[in-house]
């Protein structure tokens, strides 16, 4: 888990800037479960991309949520190489079926990796973009 949070960083700054329809303005809500982890995706893309960064944060699985801030997810995704690029390719990844694993979903990326989510409070969150 903690090599995935290591990787998982330069995405979550990439998709930090979407500004989600479906969370309120300034919510710090995630989204529901019935919401389809596409949808989560789609939002933390749309949020990261919009630096809606407190929307992105609030996406994130509870051990990234601890580890970073929503300054600190602005500073990364301003300083990381290549996050718009990642946020597109985890994006394309959602619209493909996911596969379910232990303990959530994952989309898997062309070639290798994929965006992952776990099932956390009764929504999906992201763990992963790699």
């Amino acid at each position: 888990m903690a090599g995935a949070l290591r990787s998982a960083l330069p995405v979550t700054l990439c998709l930090l800037a979407a500004g989600c329809r479906t969370l309120g303005r300034d919510s710090g809500e995630a989204l529901a479960t019935s919401t389809p982890p596409a949808a989560v995706v789609e939002a933390f893309v749309e949020a990261s991309l919009s630096h809606h960064f407190r929307r992105s944060h609030a996406l994130l699985a509870a051990p990234l949520r601890q580890r970073y801030t929503p300054a600190t997810l602005e500073r990364d995704f301003f300083a990381a190489p290549g996050v718009q690029a990642r946020l597109e390719r985890a994006r394309e990844a959602s619209g493909l079926p996911p596969r379910k694993t232990p303990d959530g979903v994952e989309f898997p990326l062309e070639g290798v990796g994929a965006v992952r989510l776990v099932a956390e409070a009764g929504s999906f969150r992201v763990v992963a973009l790699e």
